[in-house]
């Protein structure tokens, strides 16, 4: 393996951000490495850094489109495992469709095409064989409306996908009750369907369907409202552990409609960003989660979370002391959450996202006091504090892969 590739491994097992920072690098660095063993076992090592690392919902690895239909180059092994297509018409996705690298793709994503693909397009894209090997199927910001997820979800080539996501397609309610249906997609463990129009309606029909396989949803920015999360209270999921549903307004009755869910024991993550929740919301979900296994909660840009004390009352509940990841960044923490938090026992605490808060040295200082500091892989806080007090901070934290940053 060539030391330039190992440079760049280095920086993303260190920082798990540093994927997207980073791939430009490296498929250079994997275009440079000639065909064979050494290549293999590049690939090999690239692949399994971000299976460790890569967080649901984020932007995926983005490959070049023209190593596979030209633009000069030879197309590459290396890359043809992982392809994306940004602003891609449907005249250039049919030239990829029958392009024979397709049967090595693993990661497909597909966006930013303003004109959509129409259901005619969307059938015969679902018709592909090439399709089989793909595990990632991603369509952002590519409206296809439900008729051309009808077609998609029909696809009797898609068994391998374990990955889907729709996000930003124009899909409305009746998304839902196709998705409830589809048998085509027996596989899928994480789904993702943010920045749609499914309303509370549409959750209601998705939840007819049956998904035991189900791991991860993402209902992110969809008009629902607490009613949603009843219908999602009353399917099984039998293994969902991670829930995102940032960007609706949740602030009535969020607690009360999870409470009861016989998925919540299992669920691991919970998303719960601009979602408007206040503090009295907030004391009841750290309740309905008390017997839950979330270790990992975000609740970044609730801003009325801020001055009134929501840092002590996670400290004081059962599932605040359990968590693994706090998100309360652009939520205006101030010196007396912070004091809580770096006063509370969170053994397992690693990540701690205090940005965009209203803390001061004051807080610094607390938590320069606290034993959860060494502990930190991740911690965030505002430029609020001091310079030197923000290096203090840096410092103390004697993780190997700790990360810290100030805004």
């Amino acid at each position: 393996m060539s030391a330039e590739l190992k440079a760049v491994l280095e920086l993303v097992t260190a920082d798990r951000d540093s994927v997207a920072k980073n791939w430009v690098s490296i498929c250079a660095a994997l275009d440079a490495i000639p065909q064979g063993p050494t290549l293999d076992a590049a690939i090999a090592s690239v692949d399994a850094v971000c299976d460790g690392t890569w967080v649901p919902g984020r932007r995926p690895p983005q490959p070049w489109m023209d190593t596979i239909l030209g633009g000069g180059r030879e197309p590459r092994m290396a890359v043809a495992r992982y392809v994306h297509a940004d602003r891609v018409d449907e005249e250039t996705l049919e030239r990829l469709m029958s392009a024979p690298e397709l049967a090595h793709i693993e990661w497909l994503t597909l966006m930013q095409a303003a004109r959509g693909f129409k259901p005619k397009f969307m059938r015969a894209f679902s018709r592909s064989e090439g399709l089989r090997n793909v595990r990632h199927l991603a369509l952002r910001a590519v409206p296809i409306t439900h008729t051309g997820l009808g077609h998609l979800c029909r696809c009797e080539h898609l068994g391998a996908v374990t990955t889907l996501v729709v996000s930003s397609a124009s899909l409305k309610a009746r998304a839902g009750r196709v998705l409830a249906k589809t048998r085509a997609l027996p596989s899928v463990q994480e789904l993702t369907l943010s920045m749609n129009s499914l309303t509370d309606e549409g959750v209601g029909e998705l939840c007819e369907g049956q998904f035991d396989g189900l791991t991860q949803l993402g209902l992110s920015e969809n008009q629902l409202t607490s009613a949603a999360v009843r219908h999602l209270a009353g399917n099984d999921f039998a293994a969902l552990e991670d829930l995102d549903v940032h960007g609706n307004d949740l602030r009535d009755g969020f607690a009360e409609s999870i409470s009861g869910a016989p998925w919540l024991t299992r669920l691991g993550a919970l998303n719960l960003s601009s979602t408007r929740l206040e503090v009295g919301g907030l004391s009841e979900i750290l309740g309905a989660l008390q017997d839950s296994s979330v270790d990992t909660l975000a609740l970044d840009n609730n801003y009325k979370l801020g001055g009134k004390g929501a840092g002590e009352r996670i400290a004081a509940s059962v599932a605040g002391r359990r968590l693994r990841r706090l998100g309360l960044s652009h939520c205006g923490a101030d010196d007396a959450d912070v004091m809580a938090l770096a006063a509370g026992d969170f053994a397992a605490l690693e990540e701690l996202k205090l940005s965009y808060g209203t803390m001061t040295d004051r807080g610094a200082r607390a938590l320069l006091e606290s034993p959860l500091l060494p502990r930190l892989r991740l911690l965030s806080v505002p430029r609020t504090i001091s310079p030197e007090l923000q290096e203090g901070l840096e410092s103390a934290m004697t993780h190997e892969h700790a990360y810290f940053s100030a805004g």
